[in-house]
């Protein structure tokens, strides 16, 4: 087995140990008296560690220690009892005292640091000779992530001093590297990319494994020295301690005074970038000075300012204009550029820090057109006083708006030059070098810089057409609008334009010049080249222009003298065109408001704004229409126009007529008018004249129509009465208008309403509804459906209205009655409402009622008794009860036919009691035959009562003659006739009670 370090690196103790202690486990399986044996197995040298799935090729060594030849073949096993899939060899002629090598693979499926595998000598379905190894097997895929990382602590040194360049390194993955790895260690100035490495890299191992997780051990480390070279260096593989180096691809020499850097790199050709997650860490770098790194180092920046380190303003310069560069200064030395003031660096200078700006003619045709001449003096900079810091990690420029240099051209100057910008120009800062204080345009950009010439830049802003509408064959003058854009420096002389136009019906006049040629000076003036023309037909003419079509005038560009956009000018036959100008209501008030009710006059003037008068056709259809649009649509006319002679107004161009129309405003209300001239039949026709405009046919006028006329509500009282609930207690009060206008009549509408208490209220109902129609049940007022209204006019101001409210039976509560009235015309509404708050009303309960009827006869004499009871109510005694009698023959009674006679009404002697009952008795002198009769409770109704329909009681039929008193149905109580019952009592009060309340 090979051990030599330099081609397999070993990265843990534990990965040495588990080697050793798998050399020479050698077991037998079976007796063998031939004496053949493994000898040995190991990996093949420089191999990484196996992979699972991956098929991995050991050594195995047999050998022969009997006396006799023996034909066997050797056979390697992933695993350690020979019961997997194997490698095997062909039959070998194994001689006594032989030995030898052969190399067989084998995958393995299983991950571990000890996997056990094996090899044998395979003879006569026998194993013999049995080797055991372990070996650590890795996954199939995974990350080698390499790292390296510089020790080191010294940040400075001289000139052909030594340096230990001390560094770790490793593998964090989880996978050894399938592939070698070299590590190279590099020395070079701070601002060159790593070039020049040294002995003893390049540094390479056959592979780096991770370390193992189990054990605690530091990382692997190296120490390399290094001698810092002296004057040129040349790096590269032979350098030692005992001369230069050399790269071979050039030197540099080593400047005291600069920082250089050491740049590790492991892996550094790149050979397991694919299992490398993270290349970052595969490179480290440590900056170290070299002799004294506190100066400074000024250059123009080649980079960081804008595409290039020296910029142009314009980009395209053109001769006879301020040219500016723009530029940056960069330090890429160690030390701050802090001069002027004197400073470390420049101890005692006198002068100013600024850059200068020349110029070099190229005036030759060789190779280097600009050999041979001078360096131009052309500007100074502003003195920069801000100190520039030494070069930091990013590279960070110096630059700002007072580094830019200008230079002042002629026209003369055309042509080409170099350009440089010169930092420090007056060496006042002390520097590490001061050789690289100038930068040239043909090093930054490969060329030189160009001075055009100037030139014109030529084309067509617009036409102006002269007028904003155009009439068929009137003469016109059009003025083309030709100026120069913002990159033209030169004026223009003889400069020709052409036209070309397309007419309405699609004829084509081609390109054609213009007869004047003028001189088109620079932006932002404008040349105007005329050209007289006149239309002969109605329609949309366009218009191309092109300045300078034959291209006689060198310009910048060449490609925008064409108009980009065609021009279109509409030409229109010379019509008439009526306008109303104005719009206007009299008389008005003092306030400027129309006046309702007043004969006032609407006056429209009618304008022809047109390019001719009207002919004697459109004359006579020369029409006006008058409109009220708010607060309600109306025609208030239509008139065909005629002058004060009668006869049709032809109206010349800005000839005026006003047309008037009576009006009588009926609303207090915001109107708007309208009037329309040669209304066509529908809004978005035309009318029968046909004008220049179509548009302007029609004006409003918004006028606000004030008035004096007053609705109100007065007088408004209820008739408390006892203050009862379910009685009638009329509502009356009085409706008017003043002010009204003379002939005309307005309605006044109106409702009442009632609240109570705890949110209760209602709007009382003005009319009921039966089967022959609508009609109110109060008086003074008209009905509309349900809407109660009051019409007015100058003979009828004042109505008088009654409402026969009756508060609800069943409830005691204070009310406010109210009344409101609502008219569209209406100034004062501080009356329009009227109100009686607190009207008491109490329930009403009391009920008197005939309990029972008993007539007897003697000596032809009938006694009538009647018994009345007092159930309920508001008083504990009631005074006064008294008792009508009807008698009735029963056939009258049935058919509806009035009483035979009435008995004198009888009055209770005593007050009746509430709870208790009396009787009062009727005397009649009989007659024979069948009679009903009917005692009747409080026949004049002076007693408040719930339910007046039990007052009224009938008898049974009685019949008199030869046998006495007959009743033809039982009778119950001693003779007494039954009272109703107080379920059909209370029946018959809830139905009056509805009725009366309807």
């Amino acid at each position: 087995m090979d051990s030599n370090p330099t081609r397999k690196l070993v990265v843990s103790a534990m990965t040495a140990v588990l080697l050793l202690s798998s050399i020479l486990f050698v077991t037998e399986a079976t007796a063998d008296p031939n004496d053949l044996l493994v000898s040995n197995l190991y990996e093949e040298d420089g191999a990484p560690p196996p992979r699972a799935n991956v098929p991995y090729t050991f050594t195995v060594e047999w050998e022969n220690g009997g006396d006799a030849t023996e034909s066997a073949a050797v056979r390697l096993y992933p695993d350690c009892d020979q019961s997997g899939t194997f490698d095997e060899t062909e039959t070998i002629e194994m001689g006594p005292g032989e030995s030898g090598l052969v190399n067989l693979t084998i995958t393995f499926t299983n991950t571990g640091n000890e996997v056990c595998y094996s090899a044998t000598i395979y003879q006569g379905s026998s194993h013999y000779g049995e080797f055991e190894n372990f070996a650590k097997v890795e996954p199939e895929t995974g990350v080698a992530d390499l790292w390296v990382n510089l020790n080191m602590t010294q940040d400075s040194a001289s000139v052909a001093e030594p340096v230990t360049v001390s560094f770790e390194y490793g593998n964090e993955g989880d996978v050894s590297t399938l592939n070698p790895l070299t590590i190279k260690a590099y020395f070079d100035p701070i601002e060159n990319q790593p070039t020049n490495y040294f002995y003893p890299s390049p540094f390479n191992f056959d592979y780096l494994s991770p370390p193992d997780p189990t054990i605690a051990a530091p990382p692997d480390f190296m120490d390399w020295e290094f001698k810092i070279p002296e004057g040129t260096c040349d790096l590269g593989p032979e350098y030692n301690s005992s001369n230069s180096c050399d790269d071979g691809g050039g030197t540099w020499t080593l400047t005291e005074g600069r920082m250089h850097i050491f740049t590790l790199h492991i892996d550094s050709e790149a050979n397991n970038t694919d299992e490398d997650n993270d290349l970052d860490n595969n490179i480290d770098t440590w900056e170290i000075c070299i002799g004294d790194c506190n100066q400074p180092d000024l250059q123009v920046a080649e980079e960081g300012t804008g595409e290039d380190s020296i910029m142009s303003e314009p980009l395209e310069s053109v001769a006879g204009g301020v040219i500016s560069f723009v530029y940056g200064i960069s330090n890429t030395g160690a030390g701050d550029a802090d001069c002027p003031p004197a400073g470390p660096n420049c101890p005692g200078a006198t002068g100013e820090f600024v850059t200068h700006l020349e110029v070099q003619k190229c005036a030759g045709d060789g190779e280097d057109p600009c050999a041979g001449s001078p360096w131009e003096y052309k500007n100074i900079s502003k003195v920069i006083r801000t100190p520039i810091p030494k070069c930091c990690e990013n590279n960070v420029l110096y630059d700002n708006d007072a580094l830019k240099l200008n230079w002042s051209t002629t026209p003369n100057d055309a042509g080409w030059w170099n350009v440089r910008i010169f930092v420090d120009a007056n060496n006042v800062i002390e520097e590490v070098d001061e050789n690289n204080n100038y930068l040239d345009w043909y090093k930054v950009k490969g060329e030189y810089f160009e001075l055009k010439e100037q030139r014109p830049d030529m084309m067509v802003q617009g036409i102006d057409p002269g007028a904003s509408v155009i009439y068929k064959d009137d003469e016109q003058t059009l003025q083309i609008q030709v100026l120069q854009s913002e990159f033209g420096d030169a004026m223009a002389d003889d400069v020709e334009v052409f036209l070309k136009i397309i007419e309405p019906d699609s004829t084509i006049i081609d390109w054609f010049p213009l007869a004047t040629k003028l001189t088109v000076g620079l932006a932002p003036d404008i040349t105007f080249f005329p050209y007289t023309w006149t239309p002969t037909k109605v329609g949309s003419y366009e218009f191309e222009v092109w300045v300078d079509k034959n291209d006689d005038i060198l310009e910048w560009n060449e490609d925008n003298n064409q108009m980009i956009t065609s021009k279109y000018i509409n030409v229109e036959p010379k019509l008439p065109d009526l306008d109303i100008t104005a719009l206007v209501v009299t008389p008005l008030n003092s306030d400027g408001y129309g006046m309702v009710g007043v004969s006032s006059e609407l006056t429209a003037t009618i304008v022809n704004d047109g390019v001719r008068a009207l002919d004697g056709s459109e004359a006579a259809k020369l029409s006006i229409a008058f409109y009220i649009t708010s607060p309600f649509i109306t025609q208030l006319a239509e008139i065909f126009v005629s002058d004060a002679c009668g006869c049709d107004p032809t109206l010349n161009v800005s000839e005026s007529i006003d047309i008037t129309i009576p009006i009588t405003f009926a609303l207090n209300d915001n109107y708007r008018l309208a009037a329309k001239v040669d209304e066509g039949p529908t809004p978005q026709s035309q009318g029968e004249i046909q004008e220049v405009s179509e548009t302007n046919n029609q004006a409003f006028l918004n006028i606000y129509a004030a008035s004096s006329v007053d609705a109100h509500v007065s007088n408004l009282a209820v008739d408390v009465g006892d203050g009862l609930a379910g009685k009638v207690h009329p509502i009356t009060f009085d409706l008017g208008m003043s002010n009204l206008a003379e002939g005309q009549t307005y309605r006044l509408f109106f409702n009442v309403s009632v609240a109570g208490t705890f949110g209760w209220g209602e709007i009382l109902a003005l009319s009921t509804q039966n089967s022959t129609g609508t009609y109110p049940i109060g008086t003074g007022y008209s009905l509309a459906g349900p809407i109660a209204y009051v019409d007015f006019n100058t003979s009828y101001l004042v109505s008088s209205v009654s409402i026969p409210w009756i508060p609800s039976k069943d409830r005691t509560d204070v009310y406010n009655v109210s009344v409101t009235v609502s008219s569209a015309i209406n100034v004062d509404l501080t009356n329009d409402t009227a109100y009686v708050n607190k009207i008491s009303m109490e329930k009403l309960t009391t009920d008197l009622l005939v309990e029972a009827i008993k007539i007897t006869e003697s000596s032809g004499s009938a006694t009538i008794k009647v018994t009345v009871g007092y159930p309920r109510g508001e008083q504990s005694t009631l005074e006064g009860v008294s008792v009508a009698m009807e008698v009735y023959k029963a056939s009258d009674y049935e058919d509806g036919e009035a009483p035979l006679t009435t008995l004198t009404t009888k009055t209770l002697a005593s007050p009746l009691a509430k709870g208790d009952s009396d009787s009062i008795s009727f005397t009649w002198a009989v007659k024979d035959g069948d009679f009903i009769f009917v005692a009747i409770l409080d026949p004049d109704d002076t007693i408040k009562e719930v339910d007046e329909t039990n007052n009224r009681y009938p008898s049974k039929l009685v019949s008199f003659g030869d046998s006495g008193p007959v009743v033809t149905e039982d009778e119950e109580d001693e003779g007494l006739l039954p009272a109703p019952s107080l379920i059909t009592s209370i029946a018959l009060l809830g139905a009056i009670a509805i009725l009366r309340r309807r």
